[in-house]
């Protein structure tokens, strides 16, 4: 656990609802990222969310 940044998904506001994002396996270069333990983060208003993923290659 590096705690490097590896990709921004999202950065526009959205209005209430249900959204769902998914991340290609890929860095902000385009290159293929290893496998393993990765960390997400969402900023919701004023709340920080920090959850993890297992990426399986």
């Amino acid at each position: 656990m590096n705690g490097q940044h590896i990709r921004m998904l999202e950065t526009n506001r959205k209005n209430s609802g249900t959204y769902s994002i998914s991340w290609d396996g890929f860095d902000d270069r385009g290159r293929t990222v290893p496998g393993g333990v990765y960390f997400y983060r969402l900023t919701i208003g004023d709340q920080v969310i920090t959850r993890q993923c297992v990426l399986v290659r």
